[in-house]
């Protein structure tokens, strides 16, 4: 016969199961919410409006409806000078101060829109227009480059005085996204007016008047 003494069986009660549940239960709830944080599933509406902050507005909400906060109806005439509201321009692009002008703060702009009233708009042609007020000097000037989704549609000198882009954007470019972007880019500068630019010193450079995009 062995001698060893014999090990006791250790048996969990009902309460230590209990407790070990409800632990784990704690745990998948945090990291679930880590899961959301990290990888959020949610609209683009909300992506750009909160997460990225290129929207002005929060497209979706209620305040906006039944519409959408992004809609525009193609052939509107949109005054940025007048009393429209400001929610198509991007958040940090642009600047309203003191007076109803709308200036490019850096080197780019960019203004979002969803086209409406067009069941058949990726499949149409548009033609875009923009009115633009230019404040640089002979020794600043250069162009403004316009981009609707990333692909170029023209381009213009801008140096002193009023211009007016008028260019037709190809089918297949607005209206195949829900949000479409229309980008406006003027040519980098030297060193030191880049600099300058960054800082915010340069935000009077390019003024927006107004926009406007008709259906073909």
């Amino acid at each position: 016969m062995s001698c060893e003494p014999a090990i006791p069986r250790r048996h969990r009660s009902f309460l230590g199961w209990l407790s070990l549940a409800a632990l784990a239960c704690l745990v998948g709830f945090y990291l679930h919410v880590i899961g959301v944080i990290v990888t959020p599933h949610v609209d683009e509406a909300y992506t750009r409006a909160y997460l990225t902050g290129e929207f002005a507005v929060y497209p979706s909400s209620s305040g906006w409806a039944p519409g959408d906060g992004l809609d525009y109806t193609p052939g509107t005439f949109v005054d940025l000078r007048g009393h429209n509201p400001r929610r198509w321009l991007a958040r940090f692009d642009w600047r309203r101060v003191d007076t109803p002008v709308v200036t490019l703060i850096g080197y780019s702009g960019r203004l979002f829109l969803h086209l409406t009233g067009e069941p058949d708009a990726a499949a149409r042609r548009h033609r875009l227009r923009l009115g633009l007020v230019c404040h640089l000097p002979l020794e600043h000037a250069g162009d403004i480059v316009v981009s609707v989704n990333h692909t170029e549609v023209g381009r213009a000198y801008c140096g002193e005085g009023l211009l007016i882009i008028d260019r037709f954007v190809p089918a297949g470019l607005l209206g195949a996204r829900r949000y479409d972007e229309i980008r406006i880019d003027r040519s980098r500068d030297s060193i030191f007016e880049t600099i300058l630019t960054r800082l915010g010193f340069r935000a009077d450079a390019v003024e927006l008047d107004w926009f406007a995009v008709d259906g073909e």
